[in-house]
């Protein structure tokens, strides 16, 4: 997915007054490169978080509440069939958020190899076999969803209407067609919804939704402006999620993030039914209600990262986010991006100067140690980008001990 632009924080801006060293410094220019050279990656994978990282959460939580938690509760690795990896779980994964269209391209089946150790031959006969089977089980969807989002119908000014709806489910070689006799409410708020981690039929199902309520409800393959609702599948628990780009993107823009248990519901009542008994409480990885994305839909005004300036040092999150996804990330939320490495913090002492890194030592050099020395002694913080992770899905700013770098 390529990065968003995004309009930087101008109160961050006017309040930015950071020393940075000469740009004939060898060190600073190499520290400059370094975080202006990106990766690209699909948006739809689960973000993995490290075992380091969820000992982290466990010890800020045992730390904040007198009662603890339980250990077992905790998912540091997990995949799209539950906590056990296995060879084919990254390819799964791929074809779960690839439904549209499930042909990997070049680079895709590389970084799918790289994954799974398997060959280009493998890879491609395991993606043969898939489409096979969809088709088989008439669950394939073709549709271009980029361009069904440009043609989001317009919601018509009546009050009830009595509509007969042609539900057609196409496959290469034969075709389903379902009626349904069903009232639509009009007048009602409009709802774009996206999607993570559904497998095929919950797809199919989302489709069904839209088409007994064309007037109120159209489907998104992406989460922007428009989108209103961001329906997450996969869950290992009720109202737990696994945790994907999407859904960070969701709760950065104050989205309902819904169970597909709400979409059910729709269906059986024959009614779009309140979303507040299905909306997700909660991630796998943290395996506890944290309700960090109910508070961000209820905090719309909030601008999380608005007191926040950050030097990208790291080459992304966990190798589940690129650098530029992590930045467009951090900018969504109100943060800035420093675009040089600096020395000291703002003046302002409300305003925190992060640099977001992995393990810093050893060091390269004693230059450089000595340089990172005198940025922390100045008041600039070093955190592992798990932090935003962290931040976005509570939403709220993690205390920095769990996640500061130690050098």
């Amino acid at each position: 997915m390529s990065s968003q632009s995004y309009e930087r924080s101008k109160s961050n801006n006017s309040s930015m007054n950071v020393t940075i060293v000469a740009s004939g410094s060898s060190l600073i220019d190499l520290l400059n490169q370094q975080t202006s050279q990106t990766t690209s990656k699909d948006d739809s994978t689960p973000t993995m978080l490290s075992e380091n990282i969820s000992r982290r959460r466990t010890q800020q939580t045992r730390n904040s509440e007198s009662n603890g938690r339980d250990n077992e509760r905790l998912s540091t690795l997990f995949n799209t069939t539950g906590r056990e990896r296995n060879t084919t779980a990254p390819l799964k994964q791929w074809l779960y958020e690839h439904q549209h269209h499930p042909y990997p391209t070049e680079n895709e089946r590389k970084e799918l190899m790289e994954k799974t150790s398997m060959s280009a031959y493998q890879i491609t006969t395991w993606f043969t076999n898939a489409r096979v089977q969809m088709r088989k089980e008439k669950t394939l969807i073709s549709k271009n969803e980029e361009k069904q989002e440009n043609n989001i119908k317009q919601k018509k000014n009546s009050n009830h209407v009595q509509t007969t709806i042609d539900l057609t489910i196409s496959s290469d070689d034969e075709k389903v067609e379902l009626h349904i006799n069903s009232p639509i409410l009009l007048n009602q708020k409009q709802i774009v919804l996206a999607y993570s981690c559904l497998y095929n039929y919950q797809i199919v199902e989302l489709h069904r939704l839209e088409s007994i309520y064309p007037n109120q409800l159209s489907i998104s393959g992406y989460v922007n402006d428009h989108t209103t609702h961001l329906i997450m599948g996969n869950e290992e628990k009720p109202l737990l999620c696994p945790l994907t780009l999407k859904l960070f993107q969701g709760i950065a823009r104050h989205l309902y993030i819904m169970s597909y248990q709400w979409i059910i519901q729709c269906i059986k009542q024959n009614n779009i039914i309140d979303e507040i008994n299905y909306e997700i409480r909660g991630d796998i990885p943290f395996g506890e209600y944290h309700d960090g994305m109910k508070r961000s839909r209820l905090s719309k005004e909030v601008k999380l990262f608005e007191k926040c300036q950050f030097f990208i040092l790291c080459d992304g999150c966990q190798g589940s986010m690129s650098k530029d996804e992590l930045s467009a990330l951090i900018q969504l939320c109100h943060g800035s991006i420093l675009p040089t490495f600096p020395l000291t913090a703002t003046t302002d002492n409300s305003t925190f100067t992060i640099v977001l890194c992995n393990t810093l030592s050893p060091f390269d050099s004693a230059n450089q140690q000595q340089l990172f020395e005198l940025s922390r002694s100045n008041g600039i913080h070093f955190l592992d980008p798990e932090w935003i992770i962290a931040s976005i899905i509570q939403f709220a700013l993690q205390p920095f001990d769990c996640y500061e770098e130690k050098f």
